[in-house]
């Protein structure tokens, strides 16, 4: 796939190749790009959209850890890119058209990449994977999604955008499935409590330690600008 790989590069310059298949950057408290899977069938991949916070969900139920490899395997966001039709993309090994209409439509409709990127056109993008993921649709599903916004609020140290997602989290338990949720994430007022005892300090101190690692140190940072 190596010419495949200097493709994807020709496309995105500023992202970096972590092995043949991935290429990654920073954005603010979180490692951003794109991962090419090999399909089952004929000489053809698929390209994925990947979004990976520094803290993931774990801070709040697991210990932090700084291991690179670990956290890129377990990503907040793993989204097939799809054509403006919805069509996922299956590209054969020497069709740059296709690469060329990918990269368009990550420009166009998924996040920006290669650049600063304001907080509403990252939670625009994080509405966008809800509507298009079955399971962001879930309960637990949506609900992550909302803890995931609500740090990156703490993070930017938006007192007012923070208060309106915990507003959306008060309100979902009115509407989502509560069996669902403990099964999946535990139980809610516990949750919740966590959440507002989450500083801002703590998630700087995140992203600093993880900042130092050798392999995050060669990934191109851009922020996350507050509106």
């Amino acid at each position: 796939m190596k010419h495949v790989k200097e493709e994807w590069l020709k496309a995105f310059p500023n992202l970096c190749p972590t092995g043949s298949n991935k290429f990654f950057e920073i954005l603010g408290p979180m490692i951003v790009g794109i991962e090419l899977v090999k399909l089952s069938y004929g000489d053809e991949y698929r390209p994925y959209m990947v979004v990976s916070s520094f803290w993931n969900t774990g801070i709040i139920k697991n210990k932090l850890e700084s291991d690179f490899k670990r956290r890129i395997s377990t990503p907040n966001i793993y989204s097939s890119l799809t054509h403006s039709d919805g069509r996922g993309f299956n590209i054969g090994y020497y069709d740059t058209s296709l690469i060329k209409e990918a990269s368009s439509q990550i420009k166009e409709r998924f996040l920006p990449l290669g650049q600063n990127v304001s907080i509403n056109t990252f939670f625009n993008y994080l509405d966008f994977y809800k509507d298009s993921s079955k399971q962001a649709q879930t309960s637990a599903g949506e609900a992550r999604l909302l803890e995931f916004k609500y740090l990156v609020a703490k993070y930017s140290d938006d007192e007012n955008l923070s208060n309106q997602i915990m507003q959306c989290i008060e309100t979902g338990r009115k509407v989502w499935d509560m069996e669902h949720f403990e099964k999946w994430i535990g139980n809610y007022d516990a949750w919740v409590k966590k959440l507002e005892n989450i500083s801002r300090n703590e998630l700087l101190d995140v992203v600093n330690k993880f900042k130092l690692n050798s392999q995050i140190k060669k990934l191109h940072d851009y922020k996350l600008m507050i509106n």
